[in-house]
């Protein structure tokens, strides 16, 4: 079973521009039946980041805390979120390095490391020029899948 990690900026996108809830609440629906499978998760930490705006999107995250949009960080996760430090730190300046392991996106890959799952971010590769550290630059060092969230909808044949 593929488990597919989404990163803040998927639920951002989606509802700002993509699949805003209004417009195309299939694809929420999808998620939330995708949850329930345990095939798309996310981690506690996307969950904080997410959860402190008071908008449809910060609501519809609070209700689905249960729902496997919450994943609590175990050993194993973080064995794996040092791994992505050290490259991390070895990689970017001191300034990128801290910017990006303050947040979530290093929890995401580590989620995705320990569980040998599938990242899905819509960012977009940096490297060889970027000197800010980016999730599918860190990925491809790593050995991670990372995808988009359109090619998670096709892997899953999903019917919006």
């Amino acid at each position: 079973m593929e488990i597919y990690w989404i990163d803040s900026n998927v639920f951002i996108e989606a509802q700002a521009a993509l699949f805003p809830f209004a417009v195309i609440p299939n694809f929420w629906t999808h998620l939330d039946k995708k949850f329930a499978e345990g095939t798309v998760r996310s981690s506690c930490m996307v969950y904080r980041e997410l959860v402190h705006y008071c908008d449809d999107l910060s609501n519809w995250i609070k209700a689905r805390k249960q729902s496997g949009l919450c994943i609590p960080i175990t050993p194993d996760v973080e064995d794996e979120l040092k791994k992505v430090a050290a490259y991390v730190a070895a990689t970017y300046d001191v300034p990128n390095t801290n910017d990006f392991l303050s947040g979530a996106d290093g929890w995401v890959i580590a989620h995705a490391m320990a569980t040998k799952g599938t990242v899905v971010s819509q960012e977009s590769k940096n490297y060889p020029a970027g000197k800010k550290a980016r999730i599918p630059d860190i990925c491809a060092h790593l050995g991670v899948k990372c995808i988009k969230v359109m090619d998670m909808l096709k892997q899953q044949k999903a019917v919006l």
